[in-house]
């Protein structure tokens, strides 16, 4: 999905909602006189990815420049694994569309590491989103137009009007695309979340966002 945001072609994203909640409704009136969405017992309901305006920094698998060291972990009485982070003193941090040509895989030398989203700081950060809209909805509500926004891969036009979108839970090399964009999000989210994820319909947060 970050290749599809790259792309331009990727521009909503879902996320279930952690909630109890069963029935949700906006209400103009819920904290500090701004509107929000509130569930059954009017509590108002956090949206994970903020309101229209916040910014968000995007992480994704990087390559760092630095070497591995252990260090004692007093709370766990014993040594561990800690990254050394030299990129900033050595260049600029590289991505799974530019590796570098090389990586050290010996723990303790010096050298390139390919290394997990989750540990990706701020500065090596290299997509900056803005929120334009966040709503409340039912997963399967999704539109035809919304599923092409949440950046499935298209694999073009064999016949007029006709478009072939991807199979996610097949292998590439069976997949003979399918026809409608709700039905290949579908097992992009399947994929995801699970094979009976689809079919639970839980409410989700539809984000809308720009790259900027």
């Amino acid at each position: 999905m970050v290749e599809a945001i790259l792309a331009g072609r990727k521009t909503q994203t879902r996320r279930i909602l952690k909630s109890d909640a069963k029935i949700i409704r906006w209400s103009p009136v819920v904290l500090n006189g701004h509107g929000g969405f509130i569930d059954e017992h009017g509590r108002p309901i956090k949206l994970r990815h903020g309101v229209t305006g916040d910014q968000l920094w995007v992480r994704e698998t990087y390559y760092a420049y630095g070497r591995w060291e252990t260090r004692f972990n007093q709370k766990k009485g014993r040594d561990e694994w800690h990254f050394v982070d030299l990129t900033r003193d050595f260049g600029p941090y590289r991505y799974a569309d530019n590796p570098p040509e090389t990586t050290e895989k010996v723990r303790g030398g010096t050298g390139w590491y390919k290394r997990p989203s989750l540990f990706m700081p701020r500065d090596a950060s290299r997509i900056l989103l803005e929120v334009e809209n966040n709503r409340i909805e039912r997963l399967q509500d999704i539109s035809e137009a919304d599923a092409i926004a949440e950046g499935i891969y298209c694999y073009g036009e064999p016949a007029p009007g006709l478009f072939l979108y991807k199979n996610y839970t097949v292998p590439e090399s069976e997949d003979v695309g399918i026809i409608e964009a709700v039905s290949s999000y579908e097992t992009l989210w399947q994929s995801i979340n699970g094979p009976e994820s689809w079919s639970n319909n839980d409410y989700v947060t539809a984000t809308s966002f720009r790259r900027i």
